[in-house]
């Protein structure tokens, strides 16, 4: 596994944000091995709808889910150059009928384990479920499992969540509904905010304080 191509930085990886799903059929159940596991998927840029057959042959970054019988695991695979601890990786998982009239949000604790070798280096995130799919089998002996998957440098979730936290204090700052102070100047009206005064201005602070 080379590092990855199209970046000038071999220890950077591209920004991969995806919904994918699999149609599992009841041989998952009556299996007796201990793992189902789907097929593998590149990690690419801008890759918002993932392609369930994506070729991975020339990727450099791959992802792959498997699903055991306690557990569903999301698991990628880096270049060797590539820190672990500079990635976050995060799964969210549905079940669905095929149908889509019986929809189940996959809960349940998390944890996050990395392994390393001389050939590339894994995080794993594993959800820890016991599926009981026997609902949510339709006519045709199958359900869905929809995953939302995210994998970034820590960096950019960092300035993502920024970016969330200034645009919802936006929000507040022009909510007319949730003002608690009336300033009038000039014969003119501005409904405020109590807080927002008090932390842009002394005299605001003391005369509202």
């Amino acid at each position: 596994m080379s590092p990855p191509a199209n970046s000038s930085d071999p220890t950077s990886i591209p920004s991969y944000q995806a919904k994918k799903s699999w149609e599992i059929d009841e041989w998952y159940l009556n299996s007796d091995r201990k793992t189902f596991g789907l097929p593998f998927f590149a990690i690419t840029s801008n890759n918002t709808e993932a392609d369930a057959n994506d070729d991975v042959s020339d990727a450099d970054v791959v992802g792959w889910v498997n699903i055991h019988k306690e557990s569903i695991i999301f698991e990628v695979g880096f270049p060797e150059e590539v820190d672990l601890d500079k990635i976050y990786v995060n799964a969210e998982y549905k079940l669905k009928t095929n149908d889509g009239e019986f929809e189940v949000v996959v809960q349940g604790q998390s944890d996050v384990e990395r392994e390393e070798s001389s050939e590339c280096n894994r995080l794993k995130f594993r959800r820890i479920v016991t599926i009981n799919a026997d609902l949510l089998f339709d006519e045709g002996k199958s359900f869905i499992l929809e995953a939302d998957l995210v994998v970034q440098m820590k960096d950019a979730v960092k300035s993502q969540q920024t970016d969330i936290f200034v645009e919802e204090m936006k929000s507040i700052f022009f909510d007319e509904e949730t003002s608690d102070v009336l300033v009038i100047a000039e014969g003119r009206e501005f409904k405020c905010h109590k807080n927002v005064l008090s932390a842009r201005s002394e005299v605001f602070k003391n005369t509202l304080g």
